[in-house]
């Protein structure tokens, strides 16, 4: 679980390394997996909670051949299909692409009880040192 401050991404973002690394992923597949995973925490961050700072659950699962990671927060945020041509400054509107570029398979699930996340990625064949 983490505190949903956006102050505390960068700590979120070194520990999440740390493991992924630990592990020993493909660089390319640590990228790919932080980045997007960092894009889901801030929209989770930026959009689910308007109405005051709630946590955001993370978690994650990595086998042999992919890993997946699911992000939960208690609010409403984007349409999935919310886009740098929706009403966004030029700068801003772009995670979700950049989450479906680096991952192949990301989904959203509105519940009552929040956005929930589901990256899913198919994990480069070196570096496949997990047993499970």
């Amino acid at each position: 679980r983490f505190s949903g401050e956006i102050a505390d991404l960068s700590e979120l973002r070194v520990a999440f390394r740390t493991w992924l690394v630990s592990i020993d992923l493909d660089h390319e597949d640590i990228h790919d997996i932080l980045l997007a995973t960092g894009e889901a925490v801030t929209n989770a961050i930026e959009h689910g909670h308007r109405d005051g700072v709630q946590p955001v659950d993370i978690a994650v699962t990595c086998a042999r051949t992919t890993c997946t990671v699911v992000v939960s927060d208690y609010g409403r945020w984007m349409s999935q299909t919310a886009g740098p041509n929706d009403q966004q400054p030029p700068q801003r509107g772009r995670g979700i692409g950049l989450m479906n570029k680096l991952m192949d398979e990301v989904r959203f699930d509105r519940t009552s009880r929040g956005t929930v996340v589901t990256l899913h990625k198919a994990l480069h064949q070196r570096h496949r040192r997990l047993d499970s």
